[in-house]
C-alpha cells in the first residue's frame, strides 16, 4: 500500500492513529510534532483528505509545541491532543478548532507523580466509560518499583472537571532486580482492553510475561510470552546501587553508558490484537549487540510473537529493522500494515506499507 506524503517529510517524531469516522470509514491520521500539523488519509483510496496546521497563537493555539505532544481519537471519533508540558488535553474539531480543554491535576507533589506518556503504541485505552492513560516512570521516594501505579484514569464525559486518579497496573517483579535503565520505553506498558472479558492485557517492556488486570488495575494473572531471540537483560546497576541513588550516596552513570545500555538491552515494544485474524501480537525490539552499537548501529530488529485467545503462543517471526519499521504499524480488516523503510525512502513523497495477511495454521 502506498500513501502519498504530499510535502510531508516522514519524521521520527510523528505520531499516528487509525480510527473510523462517523460513517464507519477507516482513516489514518499522522501528527508530526516537528511540523505541528496533522494529516488524515483515507485508507481505501490512500488519498490525503484533511490537513490541519496548528497556529502559533490565538484561540486554537495548543502550545507550547514540543516533542512530548501526542494525540488520540476517542471512542466518539473526537480528536484529542495531549500536551505533556502543560498537562492539558484539548478536544478539537477536524477543522482544527479547539472545542474544549482541561488541565489534569497530575499530583506531582505526591510520592508518585503522574505524567501520562503516549507514543505510537502506548495509547490511551477506552474501557467502561473511562480513559486509561499510562504513566511515565517518575523518581519514586520508595525503592520498591512494584508499588508504582502506572496508570491514570479520568471520566471523559466530565471533560473540563477532571482530576487524574492513579490506579494500579503496578510494575512486575522484574523491575526490582536492579536499575533497569533510564529510558521511559523500558517502563511504560502497552495495553489492550478486552471488552467481553472486562479485563486488560498488559505488556511491560522488560517482562517475559503478559499480565492480565481488572478495571481497578489489580493483577488477575500472567502468562509466559517471551521472545526466543534474546534473554532477559541484566540490570545496569544492582538493587543496592538503585537504593542509594535516592539518597545521593552514589554517582549515577554518565549519559554515554546509559544510552548504550538502553539501546543494546532488548525489550518488548507493544501489544495489539490484529483485526483481520483476531490473533494477538506482541512486538519485541531485538536490539544490537554492544560492539555493533559502538560501530554506530542503533537500529533494532523486531520479533513478532503471535498468540490466540487461550494465550497459547502460536509462533514467532523475525523482521529486519533496516527493512521494516514496526514503530509505524497498524491493523485493519484488510491486514497488518508495516512501513517498509526501503520502499519509502526510494519513493519521493510517498509512504509505503507492506500489508501482511496473518492466519492461524492448524
Amino acid at each position: 500500500m502506498i500513501i502519498p506524503a504530499v510535502s510531508y517529510g516522514l519524521s521520527e517524531s510523528s505520531h499516528y492513529a487509525v480510527y473510523r469516522d462517523v460513517e464507519g470509514e477507516e482513516k489514518l491520521a499522522i501528527f508530526d510534532v516537528s511540523l505541528f500539523e496533522l494529516l488524515v488519509f483515507d485508507l481505501s483510496s490512500h488519498k490525503l483528505e484533511n490537513k490541519i496546521k496548528f497556529p502559533d497563537d490565538g484561540p486554537n493555539h495548543i502550545g507550547p509545541y514540543n516533542g512530548f505532544m501526542s494525540f488520540f481519537v476517542d471512542a466518539d471519533g473526537v480528536l484529542n491532543i495531549w500536551n505533556n508540558v502543560t498537562s492539558i488535553i484539548y478536544k478539537l474539531s477536524w477543522e482544527g478548532d479547539v472545542v474544549d480543554k482541561t488541565v489534569l491535576d497530575v499530583g506531582l507533589g505526591d510520592e508518585f507523580g503522574v505524567r501520562p506518556y503516549m507514543d505510537y503504541h502506548r495509547r490511551p485505552v477506552f474501557a467502561d466509560g473511562t480513559i486509561f492513560l499510562f504513566n511515565m516512570m517518575s523518581d519514586p521516594k520508595s525503592n520498591d518499583f512494584t508499588k508504582m501505579p502506572m496508570s491514570t484514569v479520568f471520566n471523559h464525559s466530565q471533560f473540563g472537571k477532571m482530576f487524574a486518579k492513579k490506579v494500579g497496573f503496578y510494575l512486575p517483579e522484574e523491575y526490582n532486580r536492579g536499575l533497569m535503565g533510564y529510558a521511559q520505553f523500558k517502563y511504560v506498558p502497552s495495553a489492550i482492553y478486552l471488552e467481553e472479558e472486562q479485563e486488560f492485557l498488559v505488556s511491560f517492556p522488560l517482562s517475559g510475561k503478559v499480565h492480565r488486570f481488572d478495571l481497578d488495575g489489580e493483577l488477575i494473572s500472567d502468562f509466559e510470552m517471551r521472545s526466543s531471540f534474546f534473554k532477559a537483560p541484566e540490570p545496569l546497576r544492582s538493587i543496592d546501587f538503585r537504593a542509594k541513588m535516592f539518597t545521593q550516596e552514589v554517582v549515577v552513570p554518565d549519559s554515554e553508558e546509559i544510552d548504550m545500555y538502553d539501546l543494546t538491552s532488548s525489550d518488548y515494544n507493544y501489544l495489539m490484537k490484529e483485526v483481520k485474524s483476531g490473533l494477538f501480537i506482541r512486538v519485541a525490539n531485538v536490539r544490537p549487540e554492544v560492539e555493533a552499537y559502538k560501530n554506530g548501529d542503533t537500529t533494532p530488529d523486531f520479533s513478532l510473537l503471535f498468540f490466540n485467545n487461550e494465550y497459547e503462543k502460536l509462533g514467532e517471526v523475525f523482521l529486519d529493522g533496516n527493512m521494516h519499521n514496526l514503530f509505524m504499524s497498524f491493523s485493519t480488516d484488510k491486514g497488518f500494515y508495516v512501513m517498509n523503510y526501503e520502499e519509502t525512502y526510494n519513493r519521493d513523497g510517498e509512504i509505503f506499507f507492506d500489508v501482511f495477511d496473518i492466519k492461524e495454521i492448524d
